[in-house]
């Protein structure tokens, strides 16, 4: 089932603005429509999925909410073609346990973090399982996202098998994290992190605690404190 928003949508009393629990097969079509908390202090995400099965947010736009678009104990999602602005703290998170297919791609997602104590991470997953390649069943993929400006991280994987390509980031406190305890309390390990750019990041620009993990055509300029590639003793 396809849900398409026909409007742009205003909130001004914390709360999720659209919440999908205990659903399987939903579409959500923002259609190129906004959601904005024009509140004080949000508490909740725009959109809230928790305990469904297969469910997909696409072409939606949302603005000044604590988290963008969060994915919680659910069973495979695909994430695609969304606008995230300025999250207190997380711009897209999935997590929480869940099997099956998570595709999160072609995302746009700016100034998170409003200060260093809210920020966590633009992009973040969390206890996944991916099939090790980068498509078809069972994959954990974070593909062509834009990532720009503000605190914390920028894609913080917690996951293993899974595929971080052709992401840009630009102007993080952090890159792009590879890191553990991840899936079944191993580390971040066995992930494909190939072709992305990091640029300007104030701290690590890609920076892994994990084995295994495959490196291919990966970028990162202009680090101001720390390394531009940042391994420890478990990679």
């Amino acid at each position: 089932k396809t849900c398409t928003l026909t409007t742009d949508i205003s909130m001004t009393i914390s709360g999720a603005a659209i919440s999908i629990p205990y659903a399987t097969g939903i579409t959500l079509d923002g259609a190129g429509h906004t959601i904005t908390f024009l509140g004080v202090n949000a508490h909740h995400a725009a959109v809230y999925v928790s305990n469904s099965n297969n469910i997909t947010i696409k072409n939606l736009s949302v603005q000044d909410f604590k988290n963008g678009i969060e994915v919680h104990q659910t069973n495979g999602a695909t994430i695609t073609g969304n606008t995230v602005n300025e999250s207190r703290a997380y711009g897209i998170t999935v997590g929480g346990s869940g099997s099956g297919t998570f595709t999160i791609t072609n995302n746009q997602v700016a100034n998170v973090g409003e200060n260093p104590g809210n920020a966590r991470s633009s992009i973040y997953l969390q206890n996944l399982s991916g099939n090790g390649t980068c498509s078809g069943t069972g994959s954990v993929v974070v593909q062509g996202n834009t990532v720009t400006s503000g605190y914390g991280w920028g894609i913080n994987v917690d996951v293993e098998n899974s595929c971080i390509n052709n992401n840009t980031v630009t102007g993080k406190g952090s890159g792009i994290h590879i890191v553990g305890p991840g899936y079944s309390n191993a580390q971040s390990n066995n992930n494909i992190i190939s072709n992305n750019v990091v640029t300007s990041s104030t701290n690590d620009g890609i920076a892994v605690i994990g084995s295994g993990n495959t490196f291919d055509s990966n970028t990162s300029n202009g680090a101001q404190y720390y390394s531009g590639f940042s391994f420890d003793d478990r990679s």
